[in-house]
């Protein structure tokens, strides 16, 4: 169990870590934090609750929670919200929490075409458990960690700002949306100006529509979408397709480095229940019973006035 916390721990502490922030095999469950440009963009005000557990065997597993609010606004002509999110990994070895607000300007560019510009900003606190860390000098050949480490400790947590952008397009059956997270690339390190200690921008692109099948009776469509996600050296690729039969989901995905993703959950008018399982081909794979991701929303009452404004999102089509 300690090669598995030491390996997690060292993932985490490097300086040249490729992925630093949590990822959501149900992406576009958590909106707001996919892309603020999506800030208020349904016909309701909607509360979301996500929690993911990765690598639940291991020692060193992660475990996600992230909750939002988010609703459009007319006196604002566009969009506010705000999630916060919990990230605890290598049993407590670093946590994050993380709250941020966000605004989506709402355009109507012609009667078929919306454009939405986003903002967000807020604050991230980590702490990091030293206790939790070994290290080479601890080590005896025969009898293992024994000894005390000598090494320094910094500071055991560390606060700052944080922004991002994002835009997107919408027409009745289709979306296009680019966002960067991290824009202004915080200083993120427990040590003082120590290199490589910036969080590097995360760049976005994402896709997807809706194809409905038979009549509206039928009540039977696809759902296909394409995420590509950039930060620092490491890329990722997903394509997923939601098959949705009346009030029932299902859904599949595979992504460049031919991680797996399977989903089936519930939705009405009111409410989404989903848990999707993913897994993945690295090299403690079979030991990790891969990853597990729970996800709720309810949508509230509609906030479209009598004579329209504002076009929403398809939610068929998200």
């Amino acid at each position: 169990m300690k090669t598995h916390l030491f390996l997690i721990v060292s993932l985490l502490f490097f300086q040249n870590i490729h992925a630093q922030d949590p990822k959501f095999a149900q992406s576009h469950s958590n909106a707001i934090y996919l892309n603020p440009a999506l800030t208020g963009c349904f016909i309701s005000p909607v509360i979301s609750e996500s929690y993911r557990s990765q690598w639940p065997n291991l020692s060193g597993t992660f475990k996600t929670y992230s909750t939002s609010y988010h609703q459009f606004v007319h006196a604002l002509h566009g969009g506010v919200g705000f999630y916060y999110m919990y990230d605890n990994a290598a049993e407590g070895t670093l946590q994050t929490n993380r709250i941020n607000v966000s605004y989506a300007a709402h355009f109507e560019v012609t009667e078929k075409l919306v454009l939405r510009i986003g903002v967000t900003g807020g604050y991230v606190s980590r702490k990091a458990d030293w206790d939790k860390l070994t290290f080479g000098d601890m080590i005896d050949p025969r009898y293992g960690y024994i000894y005390p480490t000598v090494e320094s400790r910094p500071p055991s947590t560390k606060s700052f700002f944080d922004c991002g952008i994002g835009t997107v397009a919408y027409m009745k059956n289709f979306y296009f949306g680019a966002a960067i997270d991290h824009l202004n690339e915080p200083d993120e390190s427990f040590i003082t100006n120590a290199e490589g200690g910036n969080l590097p921008s995360k760049f976005l692109l994402n896709a997807g529509g809706y194809i409905p099948i038979g009549d509206e009776a039928s009540k039977f469509s696809i759902n296909p979408d394409i995420i590509y996600l950039s930060q620092r050296d490491f890329d990722q690729t997903t394509l997923s397709v939601t098959f949705r039969i009346k009030y029932l989901l299902l859904g599949s995905g595979i992504s460049d480095y031919r991680d797996g993703i399977f989903l089936v959950g519930f939705e009405n008018k009111f409410l989404r229940l989903s848990y999707s399982y993913d897994w993945t081909s690295f090299a403690y794979s079979d030991l990790s019973a891969y990853s597990h991701e729970v996800f709720l929303s309810v949508k509230l009452f509609k906030v479209l006035p009598k004579k329209r404004t504002w076009t929403p999102i398809n939610m068929e089509a998200f």
